[in-house]
């Protein structure tokens, strides 16, 4: 996610004048969410995301595949969106990119084999920590949150690992990242 906004940044960079780079980003999401409506029914990418969040988590939306256009779309939104230099944040996307990834991982594991505690919803909270944790940094923020949101302690472990890794792997990126600029 991190590296998917420094991207879309450096590539806004390119076009030196304001106005048309955000033309070209509101374009490009624009086309997004009008894809999304015609093929899915729904923009689902607009705003904040909560709908989409909710369906994640009420048993709504369900597809694998679905969840994970869904998580590639957003990050896809959310990073054209400030790249271009739009307003916006990182939080809410977060909550929905962990919510669609979690949902479609609980979903393909369920497909698969199916165990018992841990399916869509469940995944779908756990992700949601994840991200949030991941692309914020803050730990605690992000187990909290989502524990007061849920107040299923069966899921502050899982949430304290999920979030654990996604700061680890946020670290390993950055640090070879750092590493490479130092040696160019």
């Amino acid at each position: 996610f991190i590296k998917g906004l420094s991207f879309a940044e450096d590539v806004f960079d390119w076009i030196k004048n304001g106005y048309l780079r955000h033309i070209i980003g509101m374009l490009i999401i624009g086309t997004l969410m009008y894809v999304l409506l015609v093929t899915g029914g729904q923009y689902y990418v607009d705003g904040v995301g909560y709908a989409t969040i909710q369906a994640s988590l009420s048993g709504g939306l369900m597809l694998p595949a679905l969840l994970a256009l869904l998580f590639a779309a957003k990050l896809c939104a959310t990073s054209v969106s400030l790249g271009s230099g739009a307003s916006g944040g990182i939080f809410s996307p977060s909550l929905f990119m962990g919510a669609t990834l979690g949902g479609a991982f609980g979903a393909a594991i369920g497909a698969i084999h199916p165990v018992g505690g841990f399916g869509i919803t469940t995944c779908a909270m756990i992700g949601m920590a994840a991200m949030v944790g991941g692309g914020t940094g803050a730990a605690m923020t992000a187990v909290t949150m989502i524990f007061e949101m849920t107040r299923d302690y069966d899921l502050v472990m899982p949430i304290i690992v999920a979030v654990a890794l996604a700061i680890g792997v946020r670290r390993l990126l950055s640090a070879r990242r750092s590493r490479a600029a130092r040696w160019s």
